[in-house]
């Protein structure tokens, strides 16, 4: 409607065809990053991952899809072992439920060696699951929100997240819109 009204569109960190311009990340780039964070949490671990991710944002499934093509080149015996699918705006109890129910699932040490997520609110709830069953699983997410700088500076499961840049991609929005107004 925005569009249609004259009015200018632009998205920052998501596509949208109605936007006059798209400021985003290279999600690809994002992915095998995550791939190989979660690498370095496996160490000479087998790599039995519950791995976590939205489908239907389209950033999501794109540092998702590099993130899935990389593991198996990196880590000749990964194993995605169970998917946690949390959805906005729920996304933290219902990837801590998810969770809980994998870790009932797969009850021993060893049976999870790794809990990826896509972003840093489901990691978060996966940690939280984590932690109240006792297990020590690291978790690595996406984002370097605020939260989860928080969980890893108080020596949590969670052990890394992949930083955005979201100052930067929203001054450059302020930047393109100007620019387009102009």
């Amino acid at each position: 409607q925005a569009k249609e009204a004259g009015i200018p569109v632009v998205t920052i960190g998501a596509y949208s065809n109605a936007a006059n311009n798209d400021v985003v990340l290279n999600e690809w780039l994002n992915g095998w990053e995550g791939a190989l964070l979660a690498q370095k949490y496996l160490g000479d671990k087998p790599g039995n991952v519950v791995q976590a991710y939205e489908p239907g944002f389209r950033p999501i499934e794109v540092r998702f899809a590099s993130y899935a093509a990389a593991m198996p080149f990196l880590m000749s015996e990964f194993n995605a072992v169970a998917t946690v699918n949390a959805h906005w705006p729920n996304t933290v109890p219902e990837a801590k439920a998810q969770m809980e129910a994998i870790l009932k699932q797969f009850p021993n040490a060893g049976d999870i060696d790794l809990a990826f997520a896509t972003y840093d609110l489901e990691a978060i709830g996966m940690a939280q699951a984590i932690e109240e069953a006792g297990r020590d699983i690291p978790v690595v997410g996406f984002d370097a929100s605020p939260d989860m700088l928080d969980w890893i500076r108080r020596g949590s499961v969670i052990k890394g997240t992949i930083a955005s840049d979201p100052t930067g991609m929203g001054r450059q929005g302020a930047i393109n819109l100007v620019k387009i107004i102009q």
